[in-house]
C-alpha cells in the first residue's frame, strides 16, 4: 500500500470520526451513522490494499524459493543469493505491511 494510499485511508477514517463526533453532539443521528460508515470503509480499504500487498509478497517469496531451489540445483550461487534476497525483501515488506 502506497503512502498515499495510507493517507487517503486515515483521511476518511478522521473524516468519519469527526461526522459522528458532531453528530453526537448535535444529536443527528443521521450524521453519526454516516461518521461510522466513513470509518468502516476506510478500514474495510486499509484491509483490501493489505491483502493485496501480502499477496504480493507471498509472490514475491515463491519466486525467491523457486530461484534458490533452481540454484542450488544447477550450482549457481550467484541465483541462490538473489533467491534468498527475494524472499528476505518479501518478509521485510510484509512486516511492515502490518
Amino acid at each position: 500500500m502506497s503512502t498515499e494510499d495510507k493517507a487517503k485511508h486515515t483521511g476518511q477514517d478522521i473524516k468519519g470520526k469527526v461526522k459522528e463526533g458532531v453528530g453526537a453532539l448535535t444529536g443527528n443521528d443521521d450524521l453519526r451513522a454516516e461518521g461510522r460508515g466513513d470509518q468502516a470503509e476506510a478500514e474495510a480499504k486499509r484491509k483490501l490494499d493489505q491483502a493485496k500487498d501480502s499477496a504480493k509478497h507471498a509472490a514475491q517469496n515463491a519466486k525467491g524459493k523457486v530461484e534458490e531451489g533452481v540454484g542450488s540445483v544447477t550450482g549457481n550461487e550467484r541465483m541462490k543469493a538473489e533467491g534468498r534476497g527475494d524472499q528476505a525483501a518479501s518478509g521485510v515488506k510484509e512486516d511492515f505491511n502490518k
